[in-house]
């Protein structure tokens, strides 16, 4: 019998879409769940940069299994 523990991360791919430049103005990052189920759930995090378009793209496959 399995029991459920921290959140483990299976996989994670980056997409880098345009410089998130680091000259002071603020970066701001949006998180949210893509689909969670029972077993798995996959979050995608976006950073996004003060003209408010988005620099990178993170997609994670995250497991509570093992």
């Amino acid at each position: 019998s399995s029991s459920a523990g921290p959140p483990r991360l299976v996989s994670m791919t980056m997409d880098y879409l345009r410089p998130a430049i680091c000259d002071g103005t603020p970066l701001r990052f949006r998180t949210g769940y893509v689909r969670h189920g029972r077993r798995f759930a996959t979050l995608r995090t976006e950073v996004v940069r003060a003209d408010g378009r988005v620099a990178e793209v993170a997609t994670g496959l995250w497991t509570t299994e093992g």
